[in-house]
């Protein structure tokens, strides 16, 4: 297997090194930057190298008698912490039912790049949060948008639910599907988690967009519908 780095995220100026590796022994590894399938005709990686903008770099290993490996990709965001961002704001309760914070006062708030739970400081269970950004849209058309969780998730765009993954007195949907004009869209995601792990993944995929976590850069804080 091929081996990179995990926290793949970098403000700017900042400039990215990215190390490979293969638990293979003496494998030979190739790598490409321009989102094109890596094969032994590809850079070969001779030691860690830099990027200063949005790359998605793909990976293969090889060694004479073995199978190639499996080709593995990482996303390499910058984001600029002037603009790039998404407002969240806790929320601390117990609830049998889709949490309703109206009226509840919260408990924290603050600013982050991605859809993540963990990195939030928050007490570890009965706890909901709001995510607000905006979401960039380079190109009209119909999009889907993926979200799951541990306990629920809702996620609207332009106020309108997209995604309801609540999943008390209904089924879980973990997908939704919106058509979008391009520019900016208010995105706002609800998580709550009562007991057990914290987690939520949000994707989307659309006109020329394979299925992906929402690219950090394509998020900006400001005013909010």
């Amino acid at each position: 297997p091929i081996i990179m780095p995990y926290d793949t995220l970098f403000l700017k100026p900042q400039k990215a090194k990215i190390f490979i590796n293969s638990a293979t022994l003496d494998a030979d590894i190739y790598y490409t930057i321009d989102g094109s399938i890596p094969d032994q005709q590809s850079i070969k990686y001779k030691g860690p190298f830099e990027l200063n903008k949005n790359t998605i770099v793909k990976t293969i290993g090889y060694k004479d008698g073995f199978l190639p490996s499996f080709v593995k990709s990482i996303s390499v965001n910058f984001v600029d912490p002037l603009i790039n961002g998404i407002d969240y704001t806790v929320y601390e309760g117990m609830w049998d039912k889709k949490p309703d914070l109206n009226n509840l006062k919260p408990v924290s708030s603050g600013r982050t790049y991605q859809f993540h739970v963990k990195k939030i400081e928050k007490r570890e269970d009965h706890i909901a949060i709001i995510f607000k950004s905006n979401l960039e849209i380079d190109q009209a058309g119909e999009y889907i948008f993926y979200s799951s969780a541990n306990d629920g998730s809702v996620l609207y765009l332009d106020t309108r639910v997209v995604v309801d993954n609540a999943g008390y007195s209904v089924k879980k949907v973990d997908k939704g599907k919106i058509y979008l004009k391009k520019g900016r869209h208010f995105i706002k995601v609800l998580y709550y988690e009562n007991t057990g792990s914290e987690s939520i993944n949000i994707y989307i995929e659309g006109p020329n967009l394979a299925k992906q976590s929402i690219p950090p850069y394509k998020l900006f804080f400001g005013k909010y519908n």
